[in-house]
């Protein structure tokens, strides 16, 4: 292990066994002199309320716990705690469920029973990690009080962040910029600082810059931007980090009271490279009026309509009409994201309704509350019809299994009121409505037998009660369950049963 100086991780675990808890609690106080332990949780309510109180540098949690898995805890605390990194703890059975921490830009996970040699060596890892980004750590909290305020739900929170970035009491015009890098290499984008001072030389105006999600930049300008020239920098720029970079800037405010709004202006104008034919510099000023495009319940409730009947082509369709409305309008990706909320809500409560499996729902939810993380409009149409063709398939089967029962209840109905009439299949097909061939073959597939080898059995089964609780004469049970001959009913009753009937009722009676 390298020394780390006088600056140390702070390691918060997390673990619903006691036991693994304590071990790895131990293996960091082990360590004073590197990692700072503050302490640990059985569950992800207990993570929640830690961090209202005080922020780790790196959490290392268990992939399962009750209630709220590790995955589930990261995806929810990356989205409301800026530079919170995570070690992935997970047992063999885990591993590629595991692997879908990679999506949440997962810093590492280990196989249990967790060695310590392993452990040392990821939170080295993620110490390196902060040390080459060469971000101070004043910057650091500048970048925290503005992930608060960009993530702030009431006005008093947005206000205190405001003072701590010393943005409150600014007079004079200003802007928002977001600097989108989510092509760059992933390397490169470690090194926060260099992507700094690099932004900041061909972007002057940029009086300051923040660090969000690890792949943007979002800034705020007093002066208005060079237009002329902004996008052959940033095209000599992403050269040089070797992937494309996409710029928004908002409109003009006279105060910096509501960055907050301005950044979200910027988002959406930076994100319009989600679309066929975007520019890489986008000007929230220029964008379509976002007024002017209205959630549709008509055709939320035609997407809905299609998956109760499982009718998965129509419900393609009707997706289809659904986001080429959105696409075609270049929607925001902030108004895109509400109303996408907005038919997951619907999704969600014909999931209860059906009673369908959740994980459909769950996933657009998961999806759609990330959305700012897209690289397409594609990537859109994939998820939702990928989970909502899933749901239709499910919707279909439901629906076939209520078929099923309800034509199998009429037939078996039919034959145990008519099973001492002479009744032949062609009787059932024209009451429930079948084809004789259809129903040949349905019968069969369902119960495990042809229908006569069924009547037959049904018969044996009745003459056997008459015969144990009746003193009818064998000729009288024959005629009773459907038999006009009684020596064929004999025949039969003894091939199926091994005796004659009146063997049998001898052998029962006595």
């Amino acid at each position: 292990m390298k020394d780390m100086g006088d600056i140390m991780l702070k390691v918060l675990v997390v673990d619903d066994e006691p036991k693994v808890r304590r071990g790895v609690s131990r293996l960091i106080e082990a360590c004073p002199d590197k990692y700072e332990f503050m302490g640990s949780c059985s569950d992800a309510d207990g993570v929640i309320d830690f961090l209202g109180r005080m922020v780790p540098d790196v959490i290392v949690t268990d992939i399962r716990m009750p209630n709220q898995d590790g995955l589930e805890l990261i995806n929810h605390l990356k989205h409301r705690y800026h530079n919170l990194d995570f070690i992935i703890l997970s047992g063999y059975g885990d591993f590629e469920y595991a692997k879908k921490a990679l999506q949440y830009q997962v810093f590492d996970f280990l196989l249990k029973p967790l060695k310590a040699d392993e452990l040392y060596e990821a939170l080295d890892g993620v110490y390196q990690k902060r040390q080459s980004s060469r971000i101070t750590k004043s910057e650091s909290l500048e970048d925290n009080y503005f992930f608060n305020l960009i993530r702030a739900s009431e006005p008093e929170e947005e206000t205190k962040n405001l003072k701590k970035l010393g943005l409150y009491e600014h007079i004079g015009n200003c802007r928002a910029a977001v600097l989108d890098m989510g092509e760059i290499p992933s390397e490169i984008l470690k090194e926060t600082g260099r992507l700094k001072e690099e932004v900041k030389s061909v972007l002057p105006w940029a009086t300051h810059m923040y660090t969000c999600f690890g792949y943007q930049l979002s800034m705020v300008w007093e002066q208005a931007p060079d237009l002329e020239n902004l996008a052959s920098v940033l095209e000599t720029l992403g050269k040089q980090l070797k992937g494309r970079l996409f710029l928004g800037v908002s409109k003009q405010s006279e105060s910096c009271r509501n960055l907050k709004e301005l950044y979200f202006q910027a988002l959406d104008a930076a994100k319009q490279y989600i679309y066929p034919g975007s520019k890489n510099v986008n000007l929230a000023d220029d964008l379509p009026d976002g007024k002017q495009i209205v959630f549709s319940e008509q055709s939320c409730e035609r997407i809905i309509n299609a998956i109760k009947t499982g009718n998965v082509l129509l419900m393609e369709e009707k997706l289809e009409e659904f986001l080429g409305y959105y696409r075609d309008k270049r929607c925001g990706i902030i108004k895109l994201k509400r109303h996408l909320m907005l038919l997951q809500r619907d999704v969600a409560a014909l999931t209860e309704e059906f009673g369908m499996d959740c994980n459909y729902s769950n996933a657009i939810l998961d999806f759609v509350g990330n959305i700012e993380e897209i690289r397409d409009f594609k990537e859109v149409e994939e998820v939702l019809s990928r989970n909502l063709k899933g749901m239709a398939q499910e919707a279909n089967a439901i629906a076939e299994r209520k078929m099923n029962s309800y034509y199998m209840n009429q037939i078996l109905s039919y034959m145990q009121e008519n099973y001492m009439q002479d009744i032949s299949l062609d009787n059932v097909a024209e009451h429930v409505n079948l084809s004789v061939g259809y129903l040949s073959n349905y019968f069969k597939g369902k119960m495990g037998m042809n229908f006569v080898d069924y009547i037959t059995q049904l018969r044996i089964e009745k003459a056997k009660e008459l015969l144990i609780h009746t003193n009818e004469k064998i000729y009288r049970v024959a005629e009773l369950v459907g038999y006009q001959n009684s020596q064929y009913f004999v025949t039969t009753f003894k091939k199926k049963t091994g005796v004659t009937p009146a063997e049998y009722r001898k052998c029962l009676t006595k």
